[in-house]
């Protein structure tokens, strides 16, 4: 009897439970006490970068980021003429053809409309790259500055100038783009032959507009312009393993994400 009435008190219960689960009224269950665990600041801090890192979208943020920035890097640095053997160059061209090579990644990611709009955006922050460096040389220094003369050589190009390299950038960017979309839809072919073709045309577009608005009736333009594209190509020739580097790397967050 005894056995009898301690099974129908747990079948009773145990139905209790369960329409106490379905009417979404149960009692929760009461949680193990102990010491609350701390995690360090810098854990929590490295746990955000890794998630950050394995989101989908992580790497075509990291690329377009990298392009405005290689962008406005590419503007500050063009004021120094450096010798590549024989070939005068701006200290920019480097860092500026490599920028067509990473255009193009983009574009593989996003489509032309996706990389267009990136173009304008690194269009907009050279504007204000710009408009902000003169606005910084117009402003009177402090009595105790003596650098405002440097500052100004360093930072400050002619109008032409500025208007040259933001001409051919807006042109020669537009021109890659269009290539780069046109040669995927068309031709096909592995994917370094179309980042190899439109850099070819891009960079020639840019160098020609470039020189030629800057430098005509000033200095001789066509040993400056072969100068240039050679030392272009030169480098979109070193930065193709890029764009396999980048898969790879994509390949490998998204298995350990």
């Amino acid at each position: 009897m005894v056995a009898q009435a301690a099974r129908a008190g747990r079948g009773g219960a145990d139905k209790e439970s369960v329409a106490n689960r379905r009417c979404g009224t149960a009692k929760p269950l009461r949680a193990a006490v102990g010491p609350p665990i701390l995690r360090p600041q810098g854990v929590w801090f490295l746990e955000g970068v890794r998630q950050m890192c394995y989101a989908p979208t992580s790497m075509t943020t990291l690329l377009i980021g990298l392009y405005v920035a290689c962008e406005l890097i590419a503007n500050v640095t063009a004021s120094k003429p450096v010798m590549v053997g024989v070939i005068i160059v701006p200290a920019a061209v480097f860092l500026y053809a490599f920028t067509f090579t990473v255009i193009d990644l983009i574009n593989e990611r996003l489509g032309k409309r996706g990389a267009r709009r990136v173009v304008a955006t690194a269009f907009a922050a050279n504007l204000l790259l710009a408009g902000y460096v003169q606005f910084a040389i117009w402003l009177p220094p402090a009595p105790f500055y003596s650098g405002a003369a440097a500052f100004a050589g360093t930072l400050g190009s002619t109008p032409r100038i500025v208007c040259a390299s933001l001409a051919a950038y807006l042109a020669s960017s537009f021109v890659d783009t269009e290539i780069f979309a046109w040669w995927r839809a068309r031709v096909g072919g592995p994917k370094w032959l179309r980042v190899l073709s439109s850099n070819a045309i891009s960079t020639l577009v840019d160098s020609i507009l470039f020189i030629g608005i800057a430098f005509a009736g000033v200095l001789p333009v066509w040993p400056l312009v072969r100068g240039q594209y050679a030392v272009k190509m030169g480098v979109t020739a070193i930065s193709l393993p890029l764009i396999y580097a980048v898969r790879g790397v994509e390949r490998t967050m998204v298995r350990e994400a």
